[in-house]
Formats: C-alpha cells, structure tokens, sequence
C-alpha cells in the first residue's frame, strides 16, 4: 500500500483498490494510543496476535480472518478533491454493499464508519498525503467478533461491533463479498479499470 501510494504521488496514473484478508492484528492510528489495549504484550504473543502503529485516522481497531479490509489508492486530483466528501463516498459504497445482503447501514454524526444501531459493522480510517489516499475500511463479514473484545474499539467503551453473519445469520464467501464491492466500488468513484490484488493470508 504504501509503496503503491508513494509511487503515485510520483505520476503513477492508475487508481488501485487492494482488497485483503489479514492474519489477527491490532492497529492504532494517530489518535489512539495503548491505553484502548485492554490485553497485556504476552497475551498477544500468547494468542499469535500482532499490534502496530499506523499513520491512519482514528483510534485501536482489529483486522482479522473473516474481516474485508480494503485501502484505495487514489489521487483525488483526479476525483472530487475534498477529504470529508472522499470519506462519505467510502462509508456510501459499503452501505450500498450491505443493502444488497438486505442490511440497512447507517452513518453516525463525528463517527467515521458504518453502523447498524449501536453497533459497528465497518471502520474506517483514511490517510491522505498529497491527496493521494491510504488506508481505508475494515468490514466485518464473518470475523469472530471476540477478538474485539480485547480493545476498546475505536476507543469507544458504550458502543459494540456486529459483522454480516451476526446481523443475518449467513456466512459469506469473502471472495464473493469483494466481487461485490469492487462493483460497487466503482460505480461509485467512477472509475473503469481498477489494478487489484487478491487476498492476502
């Protein structure tokens, strides 16, 4: 990702969309800090778990087996160039994405992300230099949840976390769910060739 980014502040012209799977790990961006790990350094040495600090938006988060994260690299010269607008467009595309699996997601006043209730289906956390893009969204599709309860995610200690199969029941081919975005993904910034990777483990 980063190198990617990099690469396009320096005149690469394509747009990318990498779309992953992560092995279990914490991140922190630059709001956050340790205090939302509510677990000890050997514990997650213990359960093979990883945390690092990231240059995103935002606090703690989990990205894990059965979680779509997903970082587009764009250069928003080339797209509407304005940061709150760029993050509404990424919360719209997964409430679009959720309304074909018959979820309403819903978007909460100065909290990034996508809701259903009191409870976080999808984080984002952007970064943007140059107005090239990293980073991106995390959405839970059939990520055990339980690991969310080792932070206080996104800082938050009143609010909870759901997933697709939690609000529904049924658990979703991760591929397919990506096949799905990716549509959606662009239609909405318009865009009609995207450079992929494929699922990272």
């Amino acid at each position: 990702m980063e190198q990617i980014a990099d690469r396009k502040k320096k005149g690469l012209k394509e747009d990318y969309l990498l779309l992953v799977e992560h092995n279990p790990v914490y991140t922190i961006g630059r709001d956050g800090s340790k205090k939302d790990l509510l677990v000890s350094e050997q514990f997650l040495q213990e359960h093979e778990i990883r945390c690092y600090n990231v240059n995103r938006g935002g606090k703690i988060t989990f990205h894990g087996p059965g979680q779509l994260v997903g970082y587009p690299i764009l250069d928003l010269n080339n797209h509407e160039k304005d940061i709150l607008i760029y993050l509404k467009n990424i919360e719209g595309t997964i409430i679009k994405l959720l309304d074909e699996y018959g979820i309403e997601g819903t978007r909460k006043d100065k909290n990034p992300g996508v809701w259903i209730g009191n409870n976080k289906i999808c984080a984002i956390g952007i970064g943007i230099n140059r107005w090239v893009t990293r980073h991106g969204f995390a959405l839970n599709v059939n990520t055990d949840l339980k690991y969310f309860n080792n932070i206080n995610p996104c800082g938050f200690i009143n609010k909870g976390v759901t997933s697709i199969y939690q609000e529904t029941g049924k658990k979703l081919v991760l591929e397919r769910v990506m096949e799905d975005y990716l549509q959606i993904f662009s239609e909405v910034f318009s865009i009609k060739q995207i450079k992929r990777k494929g699922v990272i483990r």
